[in-house]
This record gives structure tokens, sequence and C-alpha cells, in this order.
């Protein structure tokens, strides 16, 4: 998989947005990033846990979509139940207190997988937020930043140095 200078150690993070307003130009964000780690998508994408889309005309850029599956909450509620058997979570709206199901499974490049649950049963959680996905999210409490802040600034500064492009340009 070509990735344009990431490295496994990498992290990205994910915001999911709505639109609000009925105008195209204010999104709001449905809840904190998620953050992911490059060598984790990069397993998925190894292992045919993904799915790819018809690559876009040459005029249009010819780029490429890759999903990694997962399922958003469709209301603000709580998990009332996480059947690994029959690969179901239950959810129990808030506002109506309808319950409602989704699958943990998504079809793939390597045919039906089954996703991981990100939450526990009994926990709130938010319309739009990802509660299942085919990888692990990186836990925001190991994100912290550690080390002295001048071996940063010597770290930035080699990068600044280095002949690889990637590391030229993306590296904090």
């Amino acid at each position: 998989m070509e990735d344009a200078g990431l490295k496994n150690d990498d992290i990205i993070a994910f915001a999911s947005c709505r639109q609000e307003g009925g105008s195209p130009y204010i999104w709001k964000p449905n809840q904190r990033p998620v953050f992911i780690s490059v060598d984790t998508l990069k397993e998925a994408f190894d292992n045919k846990q993904i799915r790819i889309s018809n690559r876009k005309a040459l005029q249009s850029g010819a780029e490429l979509y890759i999903e990694w599956p997962s399922i958003e909450a469709p209301c603000d509620g709580v998990i009332t139940k996480i059947d690994r058997d029959k690969h179901l979570i239950f959810i129990k709206c808030t506002d109506d207190k309808k319950v409602i199901k989704r699958k943990l499974t998504k079809k793939t490049e390597g045919g039906e997988r089954n996703l991981i649950p990100w939450k526990q049963t009994g926990e709130f959680i938010k319309a739009g937020e990802i509660i299942v996905s085919i990888v692990l999210q990186v836990e925001q409490s190991s994100l912290e930043c550690h080390g002295d802040p001048t071996s940063i600034v010597g770290k930035y500064l080699s990068y600044l140095e280095s002949k690889d492009f990637s590391t030229v340009y993306t590296e904090p």
C-alpha cells in the first residue's frame, strides 16, 4: 500500500462532522476525534479487511477510496447488549426509548468480517459516534507527550535536513 510517507508508528486523527443549519459551509463535530495507528490500518489493508472503490477517471484525479468498515451510533443512547454469537449490538435510544440493532459484520474485499466493538454494554453513546470498527482505536490517554521539549526541537531541526521529502514536509 502506497502511503505517501506515513510511518507505522504515526497516529491519524479522524473527525466525524455533520452539516448544520442547511448551509454547506457550517460543519460541527459529532464527537471527539478518533485516533488510529497507521500500522493497524496497514494490517487491515494487507488482510483485505477493507473495501476499495473503483478508481476515478484520470481527468478527475484517478483517486482510489479505501474504507475501513465501521458503524456509527444511530442515536444518542445506551448500549444494552453485545451478542457476539449472533454478531449483533443493541442500542436503546434516549429520545424515543426504541431499541435498534446493528450487525457486527461488514462485507470487505476478503469477504464478510467481524467488527470490533469500541464500547461496552451499559456505556452511553452519542449519535454519529463510531461504536464498532474493523480496527482498534488508540486510547486518548496513551497520547501524552513525553520527553524534554528541547529534544523535540532538535528532532524537528534534523527532519529539515532529511533527504526524504515526506519527512521534511510532514514531520512535526
